[in-house]
């Protein structure tokens, strides 16, 4: 009865959250109920021999979290001066992508994709693959978590550019579409680098860069949209369709590498309960047991700063992204223990009260100051590509993990470098007047 009323509270919350941001889809309060309140309904409709009963400890804490989120936005809202959304009343100019630097952008992400491919191919062989076999995928991530391989840094960096040039060409294919009345040339082709980037990202055995494209693929619509729609109900009745297409899509994804890492036998629709709702059994397991204090300061979740530490040999505190796998039901296991999980072990509930406001305030702040500008600049980039840390709470944490790990610095510096070099000087130009 317990994870009941659990949904029963978040449901709750969903609509007052709703209600209180105008029912925008992306709103930071919106979206964090919103993948709790999912991840609450997997593990319902999960397999019968999954832990689903949850206790009324654990209920309590996911339900003070997400109030503490909620009292941060509140509080953001309230010291931002009163003002309307922005909307724009002229059609702005396309931004144009030479077919030349197309060309080459589309030359280095079929280069990256090839050589990860025969990078993956050779750390698997080093682990018992043997060529005709299924399961490449498989072998290289055993090697990869296992035998802690690594593929060469040039590579790792040609990925992080491959990365930031998918999101800033999705941010001007969705600028065009959405923006502009005149089409501008390319058009869906800039999507391919896209397309390049995600299968090389799966090639590697992992599914967070589908739900990261995904995520900032939905906000970026939903931004540019409201700038342009008078009618707040079509922008946010837009948004819902698209990532219903976007849930769609990534399921499909999830279902397909599934397959190709060896879940073949298994049955989809449980594996994507185990995998969605799991979280909040592992959660509970935590929380009802008896857990010992971590070792150092924010060793769980300040994984970026204690790796960056130890490189300049300031540090030797051995860290690890990857938790103790626990048992949720009969024979299921997980690691994954949602972002409460990390943020309890290292700084207690009050310290994950407290970081939950803080992540409420900066993101409201954020999304106001989005919503009232009238120039579109770096920080929507920047911003969209935060939105996945709201995405992935119900799975696990993003906002202190990746804090100034190598992944969250190069790819703020290299979507600040390709946003200078193509998009910066093309933006926020007129065109002709909306009518």
């Amino acid at each position: 009865m317990v994870t009941f009323y659990l949904t029963a509270t978040l449901l709750t919350l969903l609509l007052i959250s709703w209600r209180i941001r105008s029912w925008s889809p992306t709103s930071p309060s919106v979206v964090s109920v919103s993948v709790f309140l999912a991840s609450t309904i997997l593990l319902t409709l999960g397999p019968k021999s999954l832990h689903k009963e949850l206790s009324e400890h654990t209920a309590l804490t996911i339900i003070l979290a997400l109030m503490a989120f909620f009292i941060g936005e509140i509080i953001a809202l309230s010291s931002v001066k009163t003002k309307k959304p922005f909307r724009q009343t002229d059609w702005k100019k396309p931004i144009e992508i030479g077919t030349c630097t197309y060309i080459n952008i589309l030359f280095f992400s079929i280069v990256t994709l090839v050589w990860s491919y025969y990078s993956i191919k050779e750390m698997a062989t080093a682990v018992g693959y043997r060529e005709g076999e299924h399961l490449l995928i498989q072998y290289a991530r055993l090697a990869v978590l296992q035998n802690e391989m690594r593929p060469s840094t040039t590579l790792i960096l040609f990925s992080f550019m491959l990365r930031a040039l998918s999101y800033t060409l999705t941010f001007a294919y969705l600028h065009n579409k959405i923006l502009c009345k005149k089409e501008a040339n390319l058009r869906l082709m800039l999507l391919l680098p896209s397309l390049i980037y995600l299968i090389q990202y799966m090639l590697w055995g992992s599914r967070g860069g589908v739900i990261e494209y995904i995520s900032f693929f939905i906000f970026i619509y939903a931004y540019f949209k409201s700038r342009v729609t008078q009618s707040p109900k079509s922008t946010n009745l837009a948004v819902l369709k698209l990532a219903a297409k976007g849930l769609a899509f990534f399921l499909f994804i999830f279902i397909g590498a599934g397959s190709l890492k060896g879940w073949a036998e298994s049955n989809p629709l449980e594996v994507i309960a185990v995998y969605g709702g799991g979280s909040l059994s592992a959660l509970d397991v935590y929380l009802t047991n008896v857990r010992h204090p971590p070792a150092a300061f924010g060793q769980e979740t300040l994984l970026g700063i204690y790796a960056l530490l130890e490189r300049v040999g300031l540090s030797s505190v051995s860290s690890s992204r990857i938790l103790e796998f626990t048992t949720i039901g009969q024979t299921e296991t997980t690691n994954i223990y949602t972002s409460i999980r990390r943020y309890i072990n290292d700084y207690g509930i009050l310290g994950m009260l407290y970081i939950q406001f803080t992540l409420g305030y900066l993101f409201s702040a954020g999304y106001v100051r989005l919503q009232k500008s009238k120039e579109i600049g770096y920080f929507a980039l920047f911003y969209s590509t935060l939105f996945m840390i709201l995405i992935y709470q119900a799975l696990d944490e993003q906002a202190l993990t990746t804090f100034l790990s190598t992944t969250q610095i190069f790819t703020i510096f290299f979507t600040f470098l390709f946003y200078n070099l193509l998009l910066r000087k093309k933006l926020n130009k007129s065109d002709q007047i909306i009518i």
